[in-house]
């Protein structure tokens, strides 16, 4: 099933990251999308505002999944005290909801994102 999301929900031709419902979220620069939980919810990858977006099919609702949008930020890592990898630059989203995981490449690499531990 194809849906074309951005019919009803944000606009597309501005610098803005505004989580909000329909026309009132701002996007820029998006990606890539991917359909999960049975397309109920879509991601977005929001390049220029460093960040994954959600978007509620149903409500129109978009809100922030991933990253501080606007802000190229550290992802949370919990495992390392290593330096933390920054979501920067998206460009693409994969899932594996059976185990609650997604993977984002990046500008140069490719980060994994446990949504259980953060």
């Amino acid at each position: 099933m194809l849906i074309l999301i951005f019919n009803f929900t944000g606009r597309v031709l501005s610098t803005a990251s505004t989580n909000g419902v329909g026309s009132d979220a701002y996007f820029n620069g998006i990606q890539d999308i991917l359909p999960i939980d049975g397309g109920r919810e879509v991601l977005v990858a929001d390049l220029l505002n460093h960040c994954i977006r959600k978007v509620d099919t149903q409500t129109r609702v978009v809100s922030t999944f991933a990253g501080i949008c606007g802000r190229a930020v550290p992802l949370p890592d919990k495992s390392s005290l290593a330096l933390k990898t920054v979501l920067e630059f998206p460009q693409k989203i994969i899932a594996n909801e059976e185990e609650d995981t997604f993977y984002y490449l990046l500008h140069d690499r490719v980060v994994k994102h446990d949504i259980l531990s953060g």
